[in-house]
C-alpha cells in the first residue's frame, strides 16, 4: 500500500507519538482536506451516473489555471498546498520513495476512467504530529472567477435548470448554465 511506502521513508524517534503505518495513516487523513476533479474536455456519462445518480443534479466546468488563480492565497503556517493528477497504479507497480503526500494522488487503475485530479490541503506536520483537527477548513475561492460553465444534469427536468438558472443570476454568476448532453433520457 502507498501508506506504507511512504512511512517506510520517514525516520521515526522513539518518542514519537506516530506508532507505525497504520498510526501514520491516521494522521495523514486527520490532516488532508481533499478536493476530487474530473478532468476532461468533454462531460461524461459514465461520471454523470457515479456522481449525479440525482438527476437533480449539476457539475461544475472551471480550467486548472482559473482554479489556481481563483484560490485565495493561503498564510503558509505549516499548510501544503497541492493541485496535480491522480496517478493510476497497483500498489507492488509504485516505485521510490514517496513524500506524505504522494498517497491522497494514487488511485487503482480501474478508476482510471475518472480522469482525475485532486487538490490537498495538509496541515500536517512531522514535528508535531496532531490528531484533533477540524472536520473541515475554509479557503477562499473567488466563485465568479473560478466557475466557467455549470452544467445541469442532461437528464433533469426543466425546472430544475430554471432553477439552477434562477440562482447563478442571483449570486451574479458569469458563467453560462447549460443542459449536458450525455444522459440516459430517450
Amino acid at each position: 500500500m502507498a501508506i506504507e511506502k511512504a512511512y517506510e521513508s520517514f525516520t521515526v524517534a522513539e518518542d514519537s507519538p506516530i506508532k507505525g503505518a497504520n498510526d501514520f495513516k491516521e494522521y495523514l487523513c486527520k490532516n488532508a482536506y481533499v478536493s476530487c476533479w474530473h478532468k476532461n474536455v468533454d462531460e461524461n456519462m459514465v461520471m454523470w451516473e457515479l456522481y449525479g445518480r440525482d438527476s437533480n443534479s449539476v457539475a461544475i466546468q472551471t480550467t486548472v489555471g482559473k482554479l489556481k488563480s481563483s484560490i485565495s492565497k493561503l498564510d503558509s503556517g505549516g499548510l501544503e498546498f497541492h493541485l496535480k493528477n491522480v496517478q493510476y497504479s497497483r500498489d507492488q507497480d509504485v516505485e521510490g520513495k514517496l513524500n506524505y503526500s504522494a498517497p491522497f494522488f494514487i488511485k487503482r487503475p480501474h478508476f482510471s476512467f475518472e480522469q482525475e485530479a485532486r487538490i490537498l490541503l495538509s496541515t500536517y506536520s512531522a514535528s508535531s504530529p496532531n490528531k484533533d483537527t477540524p472536520p473541515g477548513i475554509t479557503v477562499g475561492l473567488d466563485v465568479v472567477e473560478a466557475i466557467e460553465k455549470v452544467l445541469v444534469h442532461p437528464d433533469s427536468h426543466d425546472w430544475f435548470t430554471k432553477v439552477v438558472k434562477s440562482i447563478s443570476r442571483k449570486y451574479g454568476l458569469k458563467a453560462p448554465v447549460e443542459s449536458g448532453v450525455y444522459g440516459n433520457r430517450f
